[in-house]
């Protein structure tokens, strides 16, 4: 072999290797566990309330196309603890991530501390908080007992029953009209602003607000009176 040839063979398996090496940086891929885990983790809380702990085991994540970030996720409304959860990514047409996972979650409830009747407006001692693993259930807000003492019974309970925001009748914490307090999270980056509520909700619920400069309307989740989350499930 001459020397001519063996440098162009050289520089040829030299060129090839340059190239697969920037194919595999843009190539899409699914990003890595950790970040999977974390994104999961906040979609959770969003849904079950600020204080729950999540814990969060990928046992699947498929991507076709996928070349976006981790900020716009979509839980399945009919989503249960106890059984696998399927979250969807979104970054655009034809980018989806599609994870499934397992999830525990300890959070704050309450549970009945006897037999409640439908119309039944609970008391303190009609209900007893706990903080302790969530069972198999909807994967919906659990109202904690602040939220309950007060309200209205929709639906007879049996004692040891989680009241769930279905099976009571509470005031909205935010009216249509009243200013809030909009939180967008990026990343590790939080920013807040001035928002009017376009709807009335309670605490885990979505209601549309609206930028009083702009006039443009974004969906946020309701965490407490006053103050919204925007959120990125569609």
């Amino acid at each position: 072999m001459t020397m001519s040839l063996l440098y162009r063979r050289v520089t040829l398996v030299g060129v090839m290797l340059v190239a697969a090496a920037t194919l595999a940086a843009q190539a899409p891929g699914v990003p890595d566990q950790g970040a999977l885990r974390q994104a999961v983790v906040e979609a959770v809380v969003a849904r079950v309330g600020v204080g729950a702990d999540v814990d969060v085991r990928i046992t699947s994540a498929t991507s076709p196309a996928w070349h976006g970030d981790l900020t716009s996720v979509a839980i399945d409304p009919a989503a249960r603890l106890g059984a696998p959860l399927f979250v969807t990514f979104l970054a655009g047409p034809g980018a989806t991530l599609r994870v499934s996972a397992d999830v525990h979650v300890v959070a704050d409830y309450v549970r009945a501390s006897h037999s409640l009747l439908a119309g039944q407006t609970l008391t303190a001692g009609d209900v007893t908080p706990v903080r302790d693993v969530v069972p198999p259930m909807p994967l919906r807000h659990l109202p904690t007992a602040g939220e309950v003492i007060g309200a209205k019974a929709i639906r007879r309970m049996a004692a040891g029953d989680i009241i769930q925001t279905g099976f009571v009748q509470t005031p909205p914490v935010i009216t249509i009209g009243d200013p809030v307090t909009a939180i967008a999270r990026i990343g590790d980056l939080e920013v807040a602003a001035r928002f009017i509520a376009a709807d009335s909700g309670r605490i885990g619920d979505l209601i549309r607000i609206v930028n009083p400069d702009t006039k443009r309307s974004l969906r946020a989740r309701i965490i407490k009176a006053g103050t919204v989350e925007v959120f990125n499930e569609r």
